[in-house]
């Protein structure tokens, strides 16, 4: 197995290694309508002593004799009477192969010897040799003794046995036979130990320790002992003489890890099961049943007559209708029995049927491996003349070879062939097959019935790790060569390599190339060539053509990971030490070294994020990780590498600790691993710099307007001779460009900055309501959440039922917690909530707490007398089941879109003021329609950090990116647009953050009551808690919440105690803050899974993945104290919604019926809203379907007048007499009539004129307001910042070196254009700091060059005003009382955006600027805006 991979003490990267105790025995079917085994030899048809034989693989164990790769029991080396089985090294042939000494008969030792050809052993003492004539096969070999003695394992080649066989013989585990006995083939080689009975003693008469024999070998080596094989368990005494004859060891008495034959005769029957409505045949089990009438006749559990381990056999022909499909079809078979589950039949075994009889039947390749499906070993292994070949008879294009026994010829030929027959053929992967002229079929007696012999790796008595190898491999190998994988894995890796949706074409021209393995040059011209596929890929015209970037739809978002090292390998990173590289861990980003969120690694390939993807139906993988959280870290990362290096200082990702601190100063790499050291070919030139970027980071591809911004913004630091800081700035905003993070041509035609959607009308908030869907990822075994107990229906004892199907995974009652379920319809009146989950009693039995029971995604209503199999979702994947929980969409009519954003969508469309939030990530459930414009907000659950808050150019950096952002045209990157409107959400949700955290710093919102949390789960319900705080300030009245919990997919053991613990505290800590705030009555809270788990355990502990399951709904309003749905009646097979053998059940509680009483209780009402929000709801009869009624205690929408009739608008009015239909009765307190029609309301005169608002210029004595954003040129410091307050309080800069003149560009806060024909300087205290010079500028946008409104002298004076004193101006005269200078001239022109500098001062060494007030007098021209009033000066002014 693979060591650790990162140091730390537990490894979150998979070791590779293999528990045999994880896989099961049976046989497994193909993709291909076979056996996974198909092709392969069968064991009992390899040559005699194989270990001899050509092909036979030795791997060196060193000083330790026990086996790796083959069963045993604990061996301790130093036991001296433990038998092995030593080589001869003087006369053996396979010592030689193993020692391989050099010249100086010193041995090698080499880790692996593979026999190139058949050792000879049939002449000389090798033919004497114990190794040759005692010992039918070997396990290990010792090839050096002493005090360091070497060992080699013998690996036997891979082949298959067939599951059932005639003459079986019993075998059995332990001396005492409580294991149970195995019916096991008497032909096989090597299969279990030899116990020899001498009256009533047993006597072991093995050669080494663990030996295994075949069943005529253990014969023949109890007779030559005056021995008999024993007759069963019976006759074996307690003491055990394995031990003491070296077979065994001394505390190992029972030696249970291995079985033993016994002289007792065996069938191999099969069980069939009853077919379902839908299956297209029965499935089979295998039952051994044993002769003898005394001793321990049991079966082991895994063939034993009540054993559940069906599988799917390959009938012969169409024999499957006569098949019995119930108890009494079944007894019609004089050789059959009913049995529990199914019918217990007798079979015979044919090993002799004839394929084909003459090579000319022979069509094809693909027909002869489509056909024959027994396997044969290389002619070669066998002795010479066993073989004699027949060349290809004549069959060029088909046949390579065809051999037979060489005993038959005369009656054999190629127009005679037999069942010994063996065909080599090479297939169009260029992969040789032999394949046997046989076939073995398991006819059932007395009927017609019969089905092709299953075949399986591994052992049912030896669990070999050797044979879980081989049938891992020959899986990887079927999935390897089928035919799907090419094209599969074509799309796949295109998706990685830059192109998210490729065309059919690329897809099959790289899938071409895979399969040839060639593409022009490169290649070896095998199957599977990555290199051929690689090329193919990079070399095609749709990853080269330049033309195709015009393609809105060509091209992909660009990984996190790979922004992230294209950014530090284009700048050129380089590490101060070249040995200590800076780590990329735990970056949080979206992807990251060993964190992967699931085994579907960190994109899913069908990811359809919502907006214009989406709505193209196109795919983008990458956009799966566009949550807020992700993208906030990767900017800020880019943005700290370039202003602090590789370090995690300034909000760096770059884990590389300054353990001297952080200096957060710009362009301080002092605590940093490294930084980049790309320099511009001539960092003079602006354009020249910018130009090498954008080539080097976005491959040329920077569009104007963005390349217009960001010139601008480095403009104002690079004129002044700060080269190296104009170049840090322009790496950073090229890569805050769609540009950078997408692979296609964003374009852009104005510099108009997107606005997000806020809800800023009128709204109720105290009508709050708010649902918390809380995700158990993984498929919860919420059979063991509810479980049934007592007083149960005709006096069954339900429980009992429910542990005989759970079996070891069944809880025990003092598990358990009691809950009354009268009422509720179900099975049994109580039922038991398990114990680790307590605050779900508590609630129950409080009435705020229902269950729903066995629900799931189901498009129409089924059971398993249905054609079930016909659902439109892909059942038991983890990916596929996700999205279904989410989308309650199985039929894709709301393709990429959530069942909670679509009921936003339409609460909002009725006057709700909604949010859809998902906490840390993206959620399917959130995603509404795009045509709503309803957008997902993504939730922090830690605390407000201020986005680059050691920023290159200070706070205009987010205006900066949200105009690099900004709306693009409609002809843009699909990719681009995509990336710039997550950013932009990303931002707002920012400015929400900031506002919360506003509030919570000044205590308008106290969390001091909730308490810390301590696990994933509970901090994401605290920060549910925290947003719901805020509702206010976020004006929401209807909210849905997104949070999950991983880890409950539990196939190896049950581990669900530890992870409901964790809920119970996280969900306890939640309803107490709820309850506190008054918020509980108000607030549901729904746990889902993406599927139950099977009834029945499967052999590692756990349960795997099955369907319907059992979920809880919490909530102060909640109609709690029930179970709504049904709980299963019966936990078997004669349940109507149980379908496989597994007991996986059908969900008899559809999802729709759920979300229809939820989305009811929310506020939405009428088929028409509630068809959208539920696309299947109308398969479904409407009074199956929940209302708020059902599920709450307040409801709005009456169950029984709301389901009997078709009412698309809500009114309570049945569509058929309903003659204004669209009017809903819950808008605006509208009353209703009969006819569904609003009662009248007064209407507005005839012809009135709709009002107009006029674009109006207003007078004013500063066109900047109070809230102007203001940012400081030409200074290191703000001293005071007081610029725009009304008072004479003073405004000063520190002024840095070389950093240019002082002064500001001020943005106003109102947003709307002005003309300014005037500038009033007020002075400070500080007279000599004054400015006696000045430039007035203006611009539109970011993407404009400065325009200079006016400049010249100020003609300033020494004069002074005392600080704090009101400033008393109008649009027409500036304050006379203090010091100042008015300039005005004239100006026509307006702008969003003035620039303000001040070249000389009074004073010319000052290190100081100061002034009291600024202000430009001029108009501001808005629609309908009323400026404030002016201030009015006091009547004695001071």
């Amino acid at each position: 197995s693979r060591g650790n991979a990162h140091g730390n003490a537990e490894t979150s990267v998979d070791p590779l290694s293999v528990n045999t105790d994880y896989h099961d025995v049976f046989p497994k079917s193909n993709l291909a309508g076979g056996y996974l085994g198909d092709g392969y030899p069968l064991c009992a048809d390899l040559p005699d002593k194989m270990h001899f034989r050509k092909g036979a693989i030795y791997r060196l164990l060193g000083s330790r004799s026990s086996p790796e790769l083959q069963k045993e029991g604990s061996i301790t080396e130093t036991t001296p009477s433990l038998k092995v089985l030593a080589l001869d090294s003087t006369s053996s042939p396979l010592y030689a192969q193993l020692c391989q000494a050099n010249s100086e008969g010193v041995c090698a030792y080499p880790g692996y010897v593979t026999l190139g050809q058949n050792l000879d052993y049939s002449s000389g003492v090798a033919s004497t040799l114990p190794e040759y004539t005692t010992v039918e096969t070997f396990r290990t070999v010792q090839i050096q003794s002493g005090p360091t003695p070497i060992y080699y394992e013998y690996v036997r080649p891979p082949c298959v046995e067939t599951h059932f066989f005639n003459n079986g013989k019993k075998a059995i585990a332990g001396n005492d036979g409580t294991a149970g006995g195995i019916c096991a083939n008497p032909t096989l080689p090597g299969v279990a130990s030899p116990a020899c009975c001498s009256g009533t003693v047993l006597g072991s008469q093995c050669v080494y320790y663990g030996e295994r024999l075949s069943y005529q070998a253990t014969v023949d080596r109890c007779s030559s002992s005056g021995s008999a094989v024993c007759a069963d368990a019976q006759s074996i005494s307690s003491e055990s003489p394995f031990a003491t004859s070296g077979c065994s060891i001394a505390d190992d008495v029972t030696h249970k890890h291995w079985y033993s034959w016994t002289a007792t005769d065996c069938q191999t029957k099969v069980k069939l099961s009853f077919p379902e409505k839908g299956d297209a045949a029965s499935q089979v089990s295998r039952v051994d049943s044993f002769s003898a009438t005394t001793g321990y006749s049991s079966a082991n559990s895994l063939v034993s007559s009540d054993s559940i381990n069906f599988y799917t056999v390959h009938w012969m022909g169409d024999t499957t209708a006569s098949a019995p499909t119930n108890e009494t079809s079944c007894n019609d078979i004089p050789t059959c029995e009913s049995v529990v589950d199914g019918c217990l039949c007798d079979v015979t075994i044919n090993d002799s049927a004839l394929y084909y009889s003459s090579a000319a039947q022979i069509v094809s390749v693909e027909s002869l491996l489509s056909g024959v499906f027994q396997g044969a070993a290389d002619a070669d292994v066998y002795d010479a003349g066993v073989y004699t070949s027949l060349g290809n008879c004549g069959m060029d294009d088909v046949l390579d070879d065809v051999h037979i026994l060489t005993s038959t010829i005369g009656n054999t030929n190629c127009a005679s062939l037999d069942s010994t027959t063996i065909f080599t053929v090479t297939d169009e992967f260029g992969v040789q097959h032999r394949r046997k002229n046989v076939q073995s079929t398991v006819d059932i007696v007395s009927t017609t019935l019969a089905f092709r012999n299953p075949v399986h790796f591994i052992s049912m008595l030896d669990r070999d790790e050797r044979d879980v190898h081989y049938e891992v491999d020959a899986l990887l190998d079927h999935l390897f060569y089928y035919k799907s994988h090419a094209p599969f894995l074509a799309l796949r890796m295109i998706q990685r390599f830059g192109i998210s949706n490729p065309s059919p074409g690329f897809i099959a021209r790289v899938s071409t190339a895979y399969k040839t393995g060639m593409h022009g040059n490169f290649g070896s011209g095998k199957y599977g060539d990555l290199e051929a596929l690689m090329a193919s890929i990079l070399l095609d015209t749709e990853s080269r053509s330049v033309t195709l970037d015009a393609d809105p739809s060509h091209g992909q978002i660009r990984e996190p990971m790979l922004k992230l090292t294209g950014y530090m390998r284009s700048m050129d990173a380089r590490n101060k030490i070249p040995t200590n590289w800076a780590k990329l861990y735990k970056m949080d980003i979206g992807q990251d070294s060993y964190g992967t969120e699931s085994v579907f690694s960190f994109f899913l390939p069908e990811y359809e994020p919502a907006g214009v993807i989406g709505d193209a139906g196109l795919v983008s993988p990458e956009a799966g990780v566009l949550s807020g959280t992700y993208i906030s870290n990767l900017l800020e990362g880019l943005l700290a590498l370039s202003k602090f290096g590789m370090t995690n200082c300034g909000k760096g990702i770059v884990s590389y600790y300054a353990y001297n601190g952080c200096s957060n100063r710009e362009g301080d790499f002092t605590k940093s691993e490294g930084q980049l050291e790309f320099v511009s070919s001539d960092i003079a030139n602006i354009d020249t710099m910018i130009d090498e970027f954008s080539l080097l980071l976005t491959a040329g591809r920077l569009g104007s307007l963005n390349r217009r911004i960001i010139r601008s913004v480095v403009l104002d630091v690079h004129q002044y001779g700060h080269h190296e800081k104009a170049a840090r700035i322009a790496q950073q905003l090229i890569a805050m460009t769609p540009e950078y993070h997408s692979t296609n041509l964003s374009r852009r035609q104005s510099s108009e900055v997107r606005t997000l959607e806020d809800n800023k009308r009128a709204y109720d908030e105290s009508d709050y309501k708010a649902v918390v869907y809380w995700l158990f990822k993984g498929g919860v075994d919420s059979y063991n959440l509810i479980v049934p107990m007592d007083d149960c229906v005709d006096g069954r004892d339900v429980f009992a039922e429910y542990t005989n199907a759970r079996k070891y995974v069944a809880l025990k009652k003092d598990q358990l917690l009691n809950i009354s379920t009268v009422g509720s319809g179900q099975v049994c009146d109580k039922f038991g909530v398990n114990g680790n989950f307590p605050i779900l009693q508590q609630l129950y039995n409080d009435d705020d707490a229902l269950f729903i029971a066995n629900s799931g995604v189901i498009t129409q209503p089924i059971n398993k007398h249905m054609n079930w199999q016909e659902t439109m979702s892909i059942l038991f994947a983890h990916n596929h089941m996700q999205k279904e929980a989410q989308a309650i969409d199985p039929m894709g009519r709301k393709a990429g879109t959530g069942v909670g954003g679509r009921m936003m969508d339409m609460l909002k469309k009725n006057g709700f003021n909604t949010a859809a939030n998902t906490v840390q990530g993206k959620a399917l459930l959130n995603k509404g329609d795009s045509k709503y414009n309803n957008p997902s907000w993504n939730i922090n659950t830690r605390s407000y950090q201020a986005f680059d808050p050691y920023s290159s150019v200070g706070e205009d950096m987010v205006d900066i990116i949200k105009e690099l952002n900004g709306v693009m045209s409609s002809d843009t990157s699909v990719y681009g647009e995509t990336w710039s409107a997550n950013v932009d959400q990303m931002l707002y949700e920012q400015e929400q953050e900031k506002t919360v955290f506003n509030a919570l710093a000044n205590n308008n919102l106290d969390m001091s009551n909730y308490g810390n949390a301590f696990s994933t789960p509970a901090s994401q319900l605290k920060a549910v808690a925290k947003t719901m705080k805020a509702r206010h300030l976020r004006r929401v009245n209807r909210d849905i919440f997104y949070v999950h919990q991983r880890g409950f997919d539990d196939h190896f053991k049950d581990n669900l105690a530890p992870k409901l613990q964790v809920s119970n505290t996280a969900l306890t800590q939640f309803v107490t803050w709820l309850k506190a705030e008054s918020l509980w009555d108000n607030t549901i809270i729904l746990m889902a899974s993406e599927f139950g788990r099977t009834i029945t355990p499967n052999p590692r502990g756990g349960t795997d993945h099955a369907w319907g399951g059992n979920y809880f709904m919490v909530g102060g309003g909640v109609k709690g104290g029930q179970i709504v749905g049904e709980y299963p009646t019966k936990l078997n097979n004669e349940y109507q919604y149980w379908t496989g053998r597994r007991g996986r059940m059908i969900p008899s509680t559809s999802n729709d019926a759920v979300w229809n009483g939820i989305a009811t209780w929310m506020g939405v009402k009428g088929d028409e809203d509630l068809n959208f929000i539920l696309p299947t709801r109308p398969n479904f009869p409407k009074c199956d379907l929940f209302t708020d009624e059902d599920l709450f205690v307040n409801f709005n929408v009456p169950k029984m007048s709301s389901c009997t009739i078709d009412d698309e608008d809500g009114d309570l009015v049945a569509d058929d007499v309903d003659y204004c239909e669209g009017t809903k009765y819950w808008v605006d307190g509208l009353e209703v009539d009969s006819y569904g029609c609003a009662l009248p309301t007064p209407s507005p005169p005839p012809n009135t004129p709709a009002p107009t608002i006029s674009r109006v210029a207003h007078e004013v004595a500063n066109v900047l307001d109070e809230n102007s954003h203001l940012q400081p040129l030409g200074a290191s410091n703000i001293y005071s910042n007081k610029l725009l307050d009304g008072t004479t309080t003073r405004y000063q800069l520190v002024l840095a070196d070389g950093q240019g003149p002082p002064g500001f560009i001020a943005t106003p806060s109102h947003g709307q254009p002005s003309i300014v024909h005037g500038i009033r300087i007020y002075m400070s205290d500080r007279a000599n700091q004054s400015p006696t010079s000045y430039v007035l500028q203006g611009r539109n946008n970011r993407a404009d060059g400065w325009i200079t409104i006016a400049e010249g002298g100020t003609n300033m004076s020494n004069q002074q005003n005392e600080q704090g004193h009101p400033i008393y101006s109008t649009p027409h005269e500036p304050d006379l009382t203090k010091a100042h200078r008015e300039i005005l001239f004239t100006n026509n022109e307006s702008y969003m955006q003035y620039r303000v500098v001040f070249p000389t001062l009074w004073y010319s060494n000052s290190q100081y600027f100061s002034v009291a007030e600024i202000e430009l007098v001029g108009r501001v021209i808005y629609n309908g805006w009323t400026p404030p009033p002016s201030r009015a000066p006091t009547p004695n002014p001071t």
